[in-house]
Formats: structure tokens, C-alpha cells, sequence
């Protein structure tokens, strides 16, 4: 039996009562060691997320066959991480320096840190109208609200406002999510969504300087795709990618269409998947992703995953890049835009506004209305 089925016979035998009881306590500890973990050898991951729960996908041949995938609590005690069930005896892997790099070890296999691929330096904040998503080209900017276009100059003054952008769509749509830009013209997601569901999706093409509709992709309605919070086009690949919010199957995908003939591409599966994404943008040939995967009740942070798309675009390897504990106060993550010209990340970020079913009910103490703020981060290679 060689090292690989080895490690995931290891692994899965002291996981298996763990998992068969998940439903316990979560033993909700996040710790410096959340985050995504890779053996480098045979693929594997472990994904600790910082509500306690965590997702770990053994390799064990190739294919989508030789992959065990796993939900399971863990915290963490010291150096160690314990996944743990009421009836079942603690299992951990502890932490060990190899080579000048934190490892997760079970003596058997070395479970890495996956590294950010950049540097985020937080300089400048700057409000908005607008809750949904932001793009940047040109020296401009481009902000959504969930009904709402606004664009901005160099110096983030308004210079251009759209407040009826469904006109002209022939389906009833009623919200937009994270936006991007290409040309000078804006790639939106709009559906009709309410109470978390979502339907009518489209990719609606926009005029960068008017605001107003120029024309729609036909959307593919046997994809699997059940929401569109974000969409981001890849120049390089002629690809627009969609992402879908809802924490189910389909949002474990990316959902493609040819930038310049709008048909439908195909998808894409992330490994491991993100949980609750707002927003998705391309650079220097990687997608990166927002997730409202933090507790503003609890004052956790939210996340930004970047994904490694493989060469025949069917899968893409996870791994963290971000967590954004820098935000004036914990709220609801949402788009996210790269500026190349300037080499700064820009982020929309709500606060205030308590969120239910992905919908604004109400507002937490000493706010009477939701803020809208982008985040301008200026970015270094790692």
C-alpha cells in the first residue's frame, strides 16, 4: 500500500466517528490556525473555518473517485487541532516548523499552510451608494446597490447615476450583485431575488458612461445555477464567470459564458468550495472570491479565497488569501475589484445593517441606517 492510501487510511479512521457525529458541539475556537491546509504530496485538504466547522478532502487515487470528502467540527488547544465528537476519543494533528513553514502533522502526512498570494496594505476608505459590488478601469469606478449604478472619478466624486437599470430587461428582475467591467462597459448578474432565492438570471451588458442597458447573454437555465452574486470577466480566457450565493450544491461551481458570443461555457468546481460568496474578480490569472462566511453577531471576520483554475477549466484549488479583520466593524462582505494600474484592491464592505436570508432586517445598536464603504488596499507580491 503506497504513502498516499496510507495517509488517507490514517486520516479517515480518525475522523470517521467524528463525522458520523457532526451535529455536536462545534466547539466554535477559530485560532491562528484557521485557514487552508495542503499536503503537497498527494493533494488533501483540510479547510478550518473559523465557526468551528471544517472541511477536509482526502485523496486517495485520482478522479472525483479517489477523493473523500468530510464536515466535521474541530478546535483547537495549544498547537493542536482536535476534531471531536461526544462519543468518540480526540483526534488532533499538531503543529510542527519544517523547513520554516507551518505544518499540520499527523506523524504521517505534512499539511501546509496555503500562503496568500499578495500583500494587503489598508490606506484609504471612501463611502458609497451602493451595497453590492464595485469595478474599477481607466481611472474610474463603477458601484451597485442591489436596484442602483452609480460611477465615480478619480477622486470619488459621482459623475454618473442609473436608479432604474432594470429597464429594458424583458424578465422581472429586481436585484444586482457584484459587478465588473471590461471596456467600458459593466458586466452585471441580475435576477429577481427574494427571501435567499434567486430566478430570471442574467448577464446584463451596460454602457460605462450612461448607465444604461445595451444587451443580454441568454442564460442557460439547466446549468444547476440557482443565484448570481457575482460575476467577473476574464479578458485573457474570453470567459465571464458567475458565481451563485446560496449555500447549497450549485454555489459549489462557477458558472462560464464566452465573453464575446454569450453562449454558455460550461462550470467550474472549486475545491474545497467556498461557503456564502458575494463577489468574484480576475487577476494576474487567478479568480479570487469574497465569502460572508463570518458572524458580524459574533464579530467574526469575513474571507476572500483565491482560486487556481486548471488548464481545461473544470476545477479550481481553493486556498484563503485574506481575512479581513481591518474593516471599520464586522458586517457583510460584498464585491471586490483589482486595479492594475495603481496595484490596489478595492472592497465593498456593509455595516450596520443586521442581515437575515441575505437581506437587510433591521440594525445593530448605535446605527440607524446601513453604511456602504469601499476598502482601497494597496497590494505587494507576497
Amino acid at each position: 500500500m503506497n504513502r498516499m492510501i496510507l495517509l488517507g487510511v490514517l486520516i479517515l479512521s480518525l475522523l470517521s466517528a467524528a463525522y458520523k457525529n457532526a451535529g455536536g458541539d462545534a466547539g466554535a475556537s477559530a485560532g491562528s490556525l484557521a485557514g487552508v491546509w495542503k499536503d503537497r504530496e498527494t493533494g488533501s485538504v483540510i479547510t478550518l473555518h473559523e465557526d468551528g466547522s471544517a472541511d477536509i478532502r482526502i485523496k486517495s487515487g485520482s478522479g472525483a473517485s479517489g477523493e473523500l470528502a468530510f464536515a466535521v467540527p474541530w478546535k483547537q488547544e495549544g498547537d493542536i487541532v482536535v476534531f471531536s465528537a461526544p462519543d468518540a476519543p480526540l483526534s488532533d494533528l499538531r503543529v510542527e516548523t519544517i523547513d520554516g513553514g507551518e505544518v499540520l502533522t499527523d506523524g504521517t502526512g505534512n499539511f501546509h499552510r496555503e500562503a496568500s498570494a499578495l500583500r494587503y496594505d489598508l490606506t484609504q476608505v471612501h463611502p458609497v451608494a451602493g451595497r453590492q459590488g464595485v469595478c474599477t478601469e481607466n481611472g474610474y469606478y463603477w458601484v451597485s446597490g442591489s436596484g442602483t449604478l452609480v460611477k465615480y472619478d478619480s477622486s470619488w466624486n459621482l459623475v454618473a447615476e442609473n436608479t432604474e437599470p432594470f429597464e429594458g430587461c424583458t424578465l422581472e428582475v429586481n436585484h444586482i450583485g457584484d459587478i465588473d467591467v471590461y471596456n467600458n462597459e459593466l458586466y452585471l448578474g441580475v435576477e429577481y431575488f427574494m427571501d435567499g432565492e434567486g430566478k430570471n438570471i442574467q448577464v446584463a451588458v451596460y454602457d460605462g458612461d450612461t448607465l444604461a442597458l445595451k444587451r443580454v447573454f441568454p442564460f442557460r437555465d439547466d446549468t444547476g445555477q440557482m443565484e448570481c452574486s457575482g460575476i467577473a470577466v476574464d479578458s485573457d480566457e474570453r470567459t465571464v464567470y458567475m458565481t451563485s450565493w446560496i449555500d447549497d450544491e450549485s454555489s459549489e461551481y462557477l458558472y462560464m459564458y464566452d465573453l464575446d458570443t454569450g453562449g454558455y461555457k460550461g462550470k467550474l468546481k472549486m475545491e474545497p468550495a467556498p461557503k456564502w460568496i458575494q463577489g468574484i474578480a480576475c487577476f494576474d490569472g487567478n479568480l479570487y472570491i469574497t465569502s460572508d462566511d463570518g458572524d458580524a453577531d459574533d464579530n467574526e471576520p469575513d474571507h476572500m479565497y483565491r482560486v487556481v483554475v486548471s488548464e481545461n477549466q473544470e476545477t479550481g484549488s481553493v486556498s484563503l488569501e485574506k481575512t479581513f479583520d481591518d474593516v471599520t466593524r464586522q458586517g457583510e462582505i460584498e464585491g471586490l475589484s483589482f486595479d492594475d494600474e495603481r496595484r490596489q484592491f478595492l472592497l465593498l464592505y456593509n455595516r450596520g445593517a443586521k442581515i437575515k436570508a441575505g437581506m437587510p432586517s433591521g440594525f445593530y445598536e448605535g446605527y440607524s441606517e446601513e453604511i456602504h464603504e469601499v476598502f482601497v488596499y494597496d497590494m505587494e507580491e507576497n
